[in-house]
């Protein structure tokens, strides 16, 4: 295991990782645009609050008492940012999820009207596709990864949403 540190037999504890990206922080959500994969995340109130305690010091139980979430959205949380590249290193086995925990998880706390979430786009940077700009109202499948024109750094990009695909024009740092 790479960067993770050990509280006890088969425990680690989760390390976010801040090198190269640009946090945009509210109250509830954090927005995460990482420099080196080209990718946005959009980190829910629980994933955001999990994420910003992964110090290296704190178990996911400690996570979740301090996140004020149950331990099972805190590891359900724990795994979403490893999958999104936000946290230092590889998980350890014992805090890794199976598909089927998961979304017993998702099922239990979309009952519950709460849960981890964290939505994440590719965007390619708007230099490499300068010379195929789009109206914005155009972002669409057949467009994605085009710069938009009149926009300041943005690229149409898709997500899924509740199920959807979404097509919008996001902004991209590329410094």
């Amino acid at each position: 295991m790479v960067n993770m540190q050990h509280t006890g037999f088969g425990a680690s504890v989760p390390v976010a990782r801040i090198e190269d990206l640009v946090i945009t922080e509210s109250a509830d959500e954090v927005l995460v645009y990482d420099k080196q994969r080209h990718e946005i995340h959009h980190l829910n109130q629980a994933s955001a609050a999990v994420w910003r305690l992964c110090d290296g010091k704190r178990s996911v139980a400690d996570l979740a008492r301090e996140a004020n979430v149950d331990v099972e959205i805190a590891q359900l949380a724990v795994n979403k940012l490893a999958e999104a590249n936000l946290l230092k290193g590889n998980l350890s086995s014992s805090l890794m999820l199976s598909s089927q925990s998961r979304r017993k998880i998702l099922k239990r706390a979309g009952l519950a009207g709460a849960g981890a979430a964290i939505v994440s786009i590719s965007a390619p940077l708007a230099a490499a596709a300068a010379n195929n700009c789009i109206n914005p109202n155009s972002c669409n499948a057949q467009n994605i990864g085009r710069c938009c024109a009149g926009t300041i750094a943005s690229v149409c990009a898709s997500t899924e949403v509740a199920g959807r695909t979404v097509f919008a024009c996001v902004m991209v740092s590329g410094g």
